[in-house]
């Protein structure tokens, strides 16, 4: 189970989907789409905070497919990397992905 991260699911919608994810309510997340054509839910920590809290807040975002398919990676800090520095490390992973999708 993930510290950050918990709760998370996929529906199609009329054109779109929902995603639904629940994160601590001292982090944030921003969404972005990387050059594999993959969406990414970047969660962090919010500015001073050292570890995740153990109360969760649900967050809903909608993506488009993008050539009949849609792939969703939710990005977390990865706490048992060492960090040689200020730039944390990274870990993507659940990814939720549907292929072959028609309208």
């Amino acid at each position: 189970m993930s510290l950050f991260l918990k709760n998370y699911g996929i529906k199609e919608e009329t054109t779109n989907f929902k995603v639904t994810f629940k994160i601590p309510d001292n982090c944030e997340y921003s969404t972005f789409v990387d050059p594999y054509e993959t969406n990414v839910i970047n969660i962090q920590l919010k500015p001073y905070e050292k570890d995740p809290s153990s109360n969760f807040v649900e967050y809903v975002e909608y993506f488009s497919t993008i050539n009949d398919f849609i792939t969703v990676d939710f990005e977390i800090p990865d706490l048992e990397a060492k960090n040689s520095g200020p730039v944390p490390k990274w870990r993507r992973k659940p990814r939720l992905r549907i292929d072959d999708i028609k309208y």
